[in-house]
């Protein structure tokens, strides 16, 4: 029996599951993320 790859699979549908069960979520970190790095940037930029 291949355990890794066995174990892969099963952590990766585990992991998906997590993501799709969390997409609102996730997306709204990812834009507040995305909004503080554009703010770093410009500030950066200012220098």
């Amino acid at each position: 029996m291949n355990v890794v790859g066995a174990w892969f699979g099963v952590e990766t549908a585990y992991r998906k599951s997590l993501i799709a069960k969390n997409e609102s979520a996730l997306g709204g970190a990812l834009k507040a993320k995305e909004s503080r790095r554009a703010a770093a940037t410009a500030v950066n930029s200012a220098e």
